[in-house]
């Protein structure tokens, strides 16, 4: 995780305030109807799509912005 002088923030978060600057306007779900499920989790087994910082993995994957690890997780925290 990112060290901050208040705290700390983890990757998922990093992630998710990074996508909300870029992508102001993006709908929470509008990534989400591009992607089947499996193809979801193939890319991100550790991360449930219910979690809130979910939409902003998918926009960040599918930009090319991030990317699993060899096993296929993410490592949100």
């Amino acid at each position: 995780p990112f060290v901050l002088p208040d705290g700390v923030i983890t990757r998922a978060q990093l992630v998710e305030t990074v996508v909300r600057q870029l992508y102001p306007l993006a709908k929470n779900d509008a990534c989400f109807k591009t992607l089947s499920p499996s193809d979801y989790w193939l890319l991100f087994s550790d991360v449930s799509v219910r979690e809130s910082y979910a939409p902003a993995l998918c926009y960040a994957m599918k930009t090319g912005m991030i990317r699993g690890y060899p096993d296929g997780s993410f490592l949100p925290d």
